[in-house]
């Protein structure tokens, strides 16, 4: 299973899509249209969302690929798909079909075999069990999202094996989304995993088909190089969710991936500081040396059962940041004497994120930071309904996870409320 997105050229990709502004055809969902072409507009690609079988032919032969996506489906609209499709078949385009809701209705999965047939398709992007109902599976589809026991039983094997089963019954690309995503082509050892994505994607409306239709911006600039446009792209989505949280005001971005081994964690930061460093933010590698040096991260940051903090100071070197994780005065004063430049102190509040972390009372919280001289960031269940409670406790800053994704496809805007809110508990310190 390839792990290093960067093989595939993202920021070269990315680049070449907003040089040659591809004009990107989409018939997609009424519900998301405007989405998708303003997902197209923020990558660099031209959309026009033409659906009318009067018009499509002509339209698609204007355009360097045509999106398809049955997720308003009509008998009327798929004619038109039918027509755009096959006239950018027709000229050796790209076509990129998203079967939402495969397996959900025998319309629909009839629907995506017929533009399977009819329709020489580059690139499938479906969720499990959207790719599993395409291969005559159990309908497991819950209207238009993938089942519960898809997303939590298949795993990555589950889902690299359907990819590649569909690759060789349809003769397209196929790439499985989730928590991670899944590419393939059919061929023995050629798949894909992309793993910077995450699983509370899933609550924004209408992410899927904006994926799909920054798929076909994509393939449209590399129609040779399909497979590896495919991963860029999916690799571009990701990164842009952790884009938003840090123009919305996030300081530092820390990477916390402990399913990858270390060739996978430190390609995934490389590909993290490009969005990081443009954007002149430190990242934080967690937990792994390695994956912080082969990276050239800013710095680290350490629990107490990784290692001895003073080694691993002397090996990370003194231009990097080393952040320690503490719980007592007493971890917090050792940290602090072997070298660290910050503490983490948390769970402060319950966290679904690490359910099984032990809580930090405030009265610790606030003696941590009386004792040392060094910054000290509260961790663990914060957001914008309780951070105020953190408020005279002497913090130099807060750390959120969930709390960016409170709000669905409003990233940016939660990073903004979240900077202000810990600035007012630094100021009330």
């Amino acid at each position: 299973m390839i792990s290093q997105v960067e093989r595939f050229g993202i920021a070269a990709l990315s680049r070449a899509v907003r040089e040659r502004r591809p004009l990107v055809h989409c018939i997609t969902n009424y519900v998301t249209v405007n989405d998708c072409a303003n997902a197209l507009l923020a990558v660099g690609a031209a959309p026009v969302m033409a659906d009318d079988i009067e018009e499509v032919a002509e339209i698609a032969g204007l355009a360097q690929a045509v999106v398809l996506n049955i997720g308003t489906l009509n008998r009327r609209t798929l004619a038109s798909m039918v027509a755009a499709g096959q006239r950018a078949s027709a000229l050796g385009r790209p076509v990129v079909l998203d079967p939402v809701g495969a397996g959900a209705s025998r319309l629909r999965t009839e629907a995506a075999w017929a533009l399977l047939s009819d329709v020489r398709v580059s690139v499938v992007r479906g969720n499990l069990s959207e790719v599993k109902a395409l291969l005559g599976g159990p309908a497991t589809t819950r209207g238009v999202d993938a089942a519960e026991e898809d997303v939590r039983g298949e795993g990555v094997s589950g889902a690299a094996a359907a990819a590649n089963a569909l690759a060789q019954r349809s003769g397209a690309i196929v790439a499985v989304t989730g928590a991670t995503d899944v590419v393939a082509d059919g061929r023995p050892g050629h798949t894909l995993a992309v793993r910077n994505g995450h699983p509370l994607l899933a609550r924004m409306t209408g992410s899927g088909c904006m994926l799909t239709a920054v798929a076909g911006a994509f393939c449209a600039v590399a129609p040779e190089q399909i497979f590896r446009a495919v991963a860029a792209a999916l690799g571009v989505m990701g990164l842009a969710g952790e884009q938003a949280a840090v123009r919305g005001g996030a300081t530092i971005v820390q990477l916390r991936e402990k399913g990858l081994d270390d060739a996978a964690y430190a390609a995934l930061a490389r590909c993290v500081k490009t969005v990081t460093d443009a954007l002149g933010v430190p990242l934080i590698v967690n937990d792994s040396l390695a994956v912080s040096i082969a990276s050239d991260a800013a710095g680290l940051h350490v629990g107490q059962a990784d290692g001895s903090v003073r080694m691993i100071r002397a090996r990370l070197g003194p231009g990097k940041i080393l952040g320690v994780s503490a719980q007592t005065v007493a971890q917090a004063h050792a940290a602090e004497a072997d070298g660290a430049d910050y503490l983490g102190v948390g769970a402060v509040f319950p966290t679904a994120t690490k359910p099984d972390a032990a809580e930090v009372p405030l009265r610790e919280l606030a003696a941590i930071c009386a004792a040392v001289r060094i910054p000290v960031v509260a961790i663990g269940g914060i957001h914008a309904g309780n951070a105020w409670v953190l408020k005279g406790c002497g913090l130099a800053g807060i750390c959120v996870v969930s709390a960016l994704f409170a709000r669905p496809g409003q990233v940016r805007a939660s990073a903004r409320e979240l900077r202000a809110l810990a600035e007012g508990v630094i100021r009330q310190a």
